[in-house]
């Protein structure tokens, strides 16, 4: 292979040509660029890392970072494009010819569905195999069907839009900036007249968008959740915490401009009904802990939502604004029962204990709880335990209990010394995995069968190291797509120790 030859290193800036080879975590292109570089012709190589390319391109790219032997750009030309690509259904997606910034979601939306799952489950199974782990116990991903419509909630930013106040989402490495949305197909149409008639009702009312670098403006983020087998909707306005706004006619109590809001939302009733509508302020300074005061403005407290299991059995759920529930309720319901399949092996009842650990609102424990002798759950997030607690109450299960606290601190107690091999236990971590000392602990447990339910395959992988080297073996793995059109992608790994 002949080397281009250059004088220096690239530095931000610089027109780079690079084929692309794969895609890398966030949904971006990866590829490598080499040269022969200085008098010496000194052989050098980067990877490289391009939001829009897809694997089998060949792009130019404009150089805009470089992070030790990464570097990192955008494209400014398609020179070669891959037979996967096709037009977005998005007007706010990327594209090639593209102008104006384009949205931050969604970075697989101009690659053919099936391919974005053949390149999710890959993802799956190098990572599993670069920590010496059978790539064949990686089963093929399971679809989300449909792949539009399906997000049960949606937080949407506030922020500068071409010098006008808009609602939406932010473009990539734009903090300040957003992509007022006319339409997002993840949620429902309904979803999207709500985000547009509360931009133009924010900017007839001269209202700003919060800055913090500046420490002005007041409008934070507007949250909707939608009970995709309920029906009802949930709306939050998440504000700054000044008490006085500016406004087209002046400077008005933030509770009289909140009224306002509510008061508009009702006048949408037709079109977009709310069952529960929240005013939250934010009040966050600088070495303290951020704080966040609600308002309930209208409607009930919580909003319901149901799940359909496996059996013809379901169960209903109350959801606090900011609690954690699966974003696409119907792929939960299937993500959900892959792990009862995993944890309830043929018609046999668990004799002992089910471990739901880092429990959220209770969601795959009260899924279980009919199977097993006993839950609990394990939750450090106060409202989530309560939610779960009340959730269990409403559904008629009274074999499961949550206890609120760190789950390395939990389980260190004398109370969970005592596991035995007919206990089972499921992890559902966050993105970053488990912490070092939750992880210890969870690779001694004595059960029999460890979920581990990930979202993310690189943490998924390191901790699996872990556990093997703990006596636990991993049996199987099925990828989940929760995420169409994103780079995230749920997996049920199986251990059995």
């Amino acid at each position: 292979m002949n080397l281009p030859e250059r004088s220096r290193n690239p530095r931000p800036g610089d027109l780079l040509e690079v084929a692309v080879d794969s895609i890398a975590d966030g949904g971006l292109g990866r590829g490598r660029w080499a040269a022969l570089v200085g008098p010496d012709r000194r052989p050098v190589s980067f990877d490289v890392r391009v939001r829009g390319a897809l694997p089998g391109e060949k792009v130019e790219l404009r150089m805009h970072g470089r992070r030790r032997r990464v570097l990192s750009g955008e494209v400014t030309r398609l020179l070669e494009i891959s037979s996967d690509r096709i037009e977005p259904r998005c007007s706010h997606a990327w594209h090639p010819d593209r102008q104006d910034p384009a949205c931050g979601g969604c970075s697989l939306q101009g690659l053919d569905y099936a391919r974005q799952l053949v390149l999710k489950g890959q993802w799956v199974r190098d990572q599993l195999k670069a920590n010496g782990f059978d790539s064949d116990l990686v089963e093929r991903v399971i679809p989300c069907q449909p792949p539009w419509g399906h997000r049960n909630k949606m937080e949407y930013s506030f922020g500068d839009a071409g010098g006008d106040l808009g609602l939406g989402l932010h473009p990539p490495r734009r903090r300040y900036e957003v992509v007022d949305l006319a339409r997002c197909h993840l949620q429902s149409d309904e979803a999207s007249t709500l985000v547009r008639a509360v931009a133009e009702w924010a900017r007839a009312e001269g209202l700003q968008a919060h800055n913090e670098r500046r420490r002005t403006g007041w409008l934070r983020t507007l949250l909707v959740r939608e009970g995709k087998r309920t029906g009802q909707r949930l709306a939050e306005l998440v504000t700054g915490e000044a008490e006085q706004v500016q406004t087209r006619h002046g400077e008005r109590p933030a509770a009289q401009v909140a009224q306002a809001f509510a008061d508009f939302v009702a006048g949408l009733r037709q079109a977009v009904p709310i069952d529960s509508l929240y005013w939250t302020q934010r009040y966050a300074q600088r070495g303290q802990r951020t704080r966040m005061e609600e308002h309930l403005l209208a409607g009930q407290p919580h909003l319901q939502e149901r799940l359909r299991l496996p059996g013809g059995r379901e169960l209903l759920f109350d959801v606090h604004p900011r609690a954690f529930f699966q974003p696409n309720t119907r792929q939960a319901e299937v993500l959900y029962g892959r792990v009862m399949d995993a944890v309830v092996q043929g018609d046999a009842p668990i004799s002992g204990r089910v471990l739901d650990l880092y429990c959220g609102t209770g969601t795959i424990g009260l899924c279980l709880a009919p199977a097993a002798s006993e839950v609990v759950g394990i939750e450090m997030q106060p409202d989530a335990v309560e939610d779960a607690r009340r959730n269990a109450v409403r559904n008629g299960v009274d074999n499961a209990r949550f206890i609120c606290g760190d789950v390395g601190e939990a389980l260190a107690s004398e109370e969970f010394a005592g596991l035995c091999d007919d206990d089972v236990a499921v992890v559902d971590p966050p993105r970053s995995g488990l912490l070092p000392a939750a992880l210890r602990l969870v690779a001694g447990l004595a059960a029999s069968r460890l979920v581990y339910v990930s979202c993310n395959p690189a943490a998924l992988a390191r901790d699996a190291v872990a556990l093997r080297k703990a006596g636990y073996r991993l049996v199987g793995a099925e990828p989940v797509d929760m995420f169409p059109h994103a780079w995230h992608i749920e997996t049920v790994a199986r251990f059995v120790r």
